[in-house]
């Protein structure tokens, strides 16, 4: 039912839709349906939070020039403050955001819905320690095999 809601219209979708006017034999298929796709929208929103993460490193890398300061440590602080987290919550999250970054095809498979955060993170923290051009690599061969 929900399943073809454009993204940003499910919430209000699910909150106008009659679950008690449901036929007897379909109760709950519908409320089966609305966290399928609330949770479609959840993803979608935690993607757009990384990606702005990971705008904001970008953009304050070049602003803190070598020797004023350390950037992803500004990002952390500010994304803690923001959020109302953890330094160590924030920054796991500015790490998962700057690996994402590189990885444009899992990002993809995230922000339509396809993985989870906690798979997200589980490849960002496996391929931390991998070079630039590994990133790419990895990429291209986990997308595929998380797709399935």
């Amino acid at each position: 039912m929900f399943k073809d809601a454009p993204t940003e219209s499910v919430l209000t979708q699910v909150r106008a839709h009659d679950f008690g006017g449901d036929p007897v034999l379909d109760r709950g298929g519908h409320r089966i349906d609305a966290i399928v796709a609330l949770d479609r929208g959840i993803r979608a929103l935690q993607a757009e939070q990384l990606a702005q993460i990971a705008g904001l490193h970008s953009e304050r890398t070049k602003l803190m020039p070598l020797g004023t300061g350390d950037p992803t440590l500004s990002v952390i602080g500010e994304v803690a403050m923001a959020r109302n987290i953890g330094p160590t919550a924030a920054g796991t999250q500015v790490g998962v955001a700057l690996v994402m970054a590189q990885m444009p095809a899992v990002f993809d498979l995230f922000a339509t819905g396809v993985i989870s955060e906690a798979t997200v993170r589980g490849i960002a923290h496996e391929v931390d320690s991998l070079h630039v051009d590994d990133l790419i690599v990895a990429d291209g061969e986990l997308a595929p095999s998380c797709r399935a």
